[in-house]
């Protein structure tokens, strides 16, 4: 065994012996095992046989796909909006994956009227409304100046009753502004939809305001968000498991066929080609447009149908060349699903599920509640998300969407806005602390050390010079959504919060990899490359001489390497302190891997979250397939 395997086998026997010798064992297997993976080649791979030269061909074509196939197409496409692009898509029966920041909460604008629709007819077979029954539309009703509403056009001084069944033909075939909050008016408001489709089964819509709000305050739009993966959701349980009648599926199906703006996703399909969607659409203020979207079902010549969102958010680019994109991205996803190109995934899907079924035992020898996270950094698709106990059950207060403190993981977010807004050079001070006097640092030197007084000075200095809601924004922007921290808290309260993530902020684990994730790519959506490329940097300073240096030398002389952010807490807990380890799993200067580790109660993030994160590297770096 190298010396450095060594190294990383007596950490872990260390960490393990003091409190749970029966997991010992297992520790020192995987870690062997892992190392022998990523050792040198074996004599027949250097000698090239026949069988050999068969995988080889085999590694090449899934190399091209993975490198040329259509994520990296989508994402080549969507550059050419000058915004941020995300994409969700699905076809039963195949792997196809077009997903680009499917997590992404893009302003959905009159995408909400689908949603509202099905909430509408929901109530109609409820008994609580009917498609007969009149509803009527007061001068009150009107949003004036002027909105897109053919209702209001055709009755500007209002005082007329209209069919509901009416008000939804001019909701989802016209997009009729005013009939939207006629309608959501009868089911309770957007919390009423909100919690109509959160019991479908669907995850990441969020709906605040009506029409009305949306017209008087350009950035209310902001509130109304969508992820694109659950968007797909929601067109999936539309089409695969319907929670209307068929004849009302047939209608709103129907209508969406004629839905407004119908050169989105259908641009560039095959004449003929049967396209039921919703779009959605902002104005353009000072040339950027907030909202540009479509999301449909797509039916194929085999007759299968094909779910895909695409948003398009704050782009510079003129209305054709955003419309142009989403209908490049529809063609893309509509011509691989035809070719069959996701037949290669099937072997990743077996991959994953391998993955996952690792990273619970190894959470299981672990000897501790949480979580283990893997995400793909190219494709943005999550490998894995386990979650239990040293009993093996699942823990369902760490799914993938469950809210936890983040703890000195928010130093993260706190430094890419410093990053962002130019104080990369600043100097802050860190207290005198375990025997160390005080000292100036960089960003750096912060996040590595996970000086608590620094990343406190970090968040005041960010208040007072580019103003709290600035900042807030900023870390809403990185995906830091669940934040009570208010503008006006004082200077003491926004140190603690944003440097110990303990109280008032919580992330959930989708959204923190999707953050990692972000760091990790060189020309991501939200950070800017100098941005993302010192903090990848500042993550490796971490592992090289920080508070995860533990695992330094875990992967010897081989080209992988990993770096990360400690997490300990809450307060001080000693050896019962919960533990994060957010970390990047790169191939040279290519990040690769997102790997989050979280455990409760085993005492530091450097400790056993780190050396569990290590276990699961290794592993993905010894079922990596030779040549991609």
């Amino acid at each position: 065994m190298a010396a450095s395997t060594k190294d990383s086998a007596n950490a872990v026997i260390t960490l393990v012996r003091k409190s749970h010798p029966a997991a010992l064992l297992k520790f020192i297997v995987y870690i062997v095992v892992a190392q022998a993976c990523i050792g040198p080649k074996s004599l027949n791979a250097a000698q090239g046989n026949a069988r050999n030269s068969r995988d080889d061909e085999r590694v090449a074509s899934r190399h091209s796909f993975r490198t040329d196939g259509l994520q990296f197409k989508i994402r080549g496409i969507a550059s050419e909006a000058h915004g941020k692009v995300s994409v969700a898509c699905s076809l039963p029966g195949d792997a196809i994956r077009c997903d680009l920041y499917p997590d992404a909460k893009p302003p959905m604008q009159s995408v909400f009227k689908l949603p509202l629709a099905l909430a509408v007819l929901h109530q109609v077979e409820q008994g609580s409304l009917a498609m007969d029954q009149a509803v009527h539309f007061g001068p009150g009703d009107r949003i004036l100046p002027k909105t897109y509403s053919p209702l209001q056009d055709r009755f500007p001084e209002a005082n007329v009753d209209v069919p509901l069944s009416e008000l939804l033909r001019l909701t989802v075939a016209l997009s009729d502004n005013v009939a939207a909050d006629l309608l959501l008016r009868l089911v309770g408001g957007p919390k009423g939809v909100t919690e109509y489709v959160t019991s479908l089964g669907v995850d990441g819509f969020h709906l605040v305001d009506g029409e009305h709000e949306l017209h008087r305050d350009v950035m209310a739009q902001y509130h109304n968000w969508f992820r694109p993966a659950g968007a797909v959701q929601l067109l999936r349980r539309l089409r695969d498991n319907p929670p209307l009648s068929l004849a009302h599926v047939e209608l709103l199906l129907e209508w969406m066929k004629d839905s407004v703006k119908s050169n989105r996703l259908k641009g560039e399909l095959p004449p003929g080609t049967v396209v039921a969607h919703k779009a959605g659409t902002s104005g353009v203020d000072a040339g950027l447009a907030h909202a540009t979207n479509d999301i449909g079902l797509i039916t194929l010549p085999d007759k299968r149908v094909l779910a895909i969102a695409v948003f398009i958010t704050d782009s510079s680019a003129d209305e054709l060349t955003r419309e142009r994109v989403i209908s490049k991205i529809a063609r893309a996803a509509y011509d691989a699903s035809l070719r069959g190109v996701a037949g290669e995934e099937r072997e990743s899907s077996v991959q994953r599920s391998t993955l996952e079924g690792f990273a619970r035992s190894v959470l299981r020898d672990a000897s501790g509640r949480g979580f283990i996270h893997v995400r793909d950094v190219d494709t943005g698709e999550i490998l894995a998300h386990v979650s239990g106990s040293a009993s093996g059950v699942e823990d369902q207060s760490l799914t993938i969407d469950s809210p936890i403190k983040p703890l000195s993981v928010v130093k993260l977010y706190v430094a890419a806005s410093w990053l962002d807004h130019g104080f990369g050079k600043t100097l802050v001070h860190c207290l005198a602390s375990g025997g160390r006097p005080s000292r100036g640092m960089l960003v750096e030197d912060v996040l590595a050390s996970g000086c608590d007084s620094g990343g406190g000075e970090m968040a005041q200095t960010l208040k007072r010079e580019i103003g709290a809601a600035e900042v807030l924004a900023d870390l809403r922007r990185y995906g830091l959504e669940d934040l009570a921290l208010k503008p006006d808290a004082s200077d003491a309260e926004w140190a603690s919060v944003l440097s110990l993530g303990e109280d008032k902020v919580t992330i959930t684990p989708r959204e923190a990899s999707a953050f990692l994730r972000e760091i990790g790519q060189r020309h991501g959506s939200i950070l800017s490359p100098q941005t993302a490329y010192s903090l990848r940097a500042a993550l490796d300073e971490v592992v090289q001489h920080g508070t995860a240096v533990g695992i330094k030398n875990s992967f010897g002389k081989s080209r992988w390497h990993i770096g990360g952010k400690t997490g300990t807490g809450p307060g001080q807990c000693g050896d019962q302190c919960d533990g994060w380890f957010a970390s990047l799993l790169s191939e040279g200067s290519r990040p690769r891997y997102v790997i989050l580790v979280f455990i409760r109660g085993r005492g530091l993030g450097g400790g056993v979250a780190a050396h569990t994160a290590v276990v699961v590297a290794k592993h993905l770096i010894s079922t990596e397939p030779q040549g991609r």
